[in-house]
């Protein structure tokens, strides 16, 4: 589609910048309003161009994580149905699913994580175990994943003070 999304963002943005900003640069509350919007405006375009893409691959990673806490040993039966309905439902039928889909799955799959890793905590306290393969391999995912929650902001930090 021309133009793109980011394109159209980055024109409101730039006109913003050029047109409007400049006419209340001694208006302080209505300038910090604008300097505020271009920076949501940076962050918004970044984020559409990359939003989907992230959330495909989050959601693929958690969907094998999920699938396998779902099957670990003393996760309840409540959860595992959970898991399962949740996989269920989010299954993706070969096409790219529209952002609010991918996210509307990452924030399920992520509740349902959380739910698993607050369950598998209690288990171990209870039997005084250690942590398992599957533990160690949600810790690496949680630790990768974190950055990516907030790269699209990186640009909009850099934008001047308000």
């Amino acid at each position: 589609m021309n133009p793109s999304a980011p394109d159209l963002i980055r024109a409101v943005a730039q006109c913003l910048a050029r047109d409007i900003l400049p006419r209340f640069e001694t208006a302080n509350w209505t300038a910090s309003n604008v300097r505020s919007c271009l920076a949501l405006l940076a962050h918004l375009e970044d984020r559409v161009a990359s939003e989907g893409p992230m959330l495909h691959v989050d959601n693929q990673r958690l969907r094998d994580l999920l699938g396998e806490a779902a099957r670990a040993p003393g996760v309840a039966a409540g959860l595992a149905a959970d898991i399962d309905a949740a996989l269920a439902a989010h299954r993706a039928d070969g096409g790219y699913p529209p952002v609010a889909e991918l996210a509307a799955a990452n924030d399920a799959y992520r509740d349902l994580l959380e739910r698993y890793i607050a369950g598998a905590a209690a288990l171990r306290r209870a039997a005084g175990a250690s942590r398992t393969p599957l533990d160690e391999a949600i810790r690496a995912h949680l630790i990768a994943t974190a950055p990516l929650d907030f790269a699209p902001m990186a640009r909009a930090a850099a934008m001047p003070a308000i």
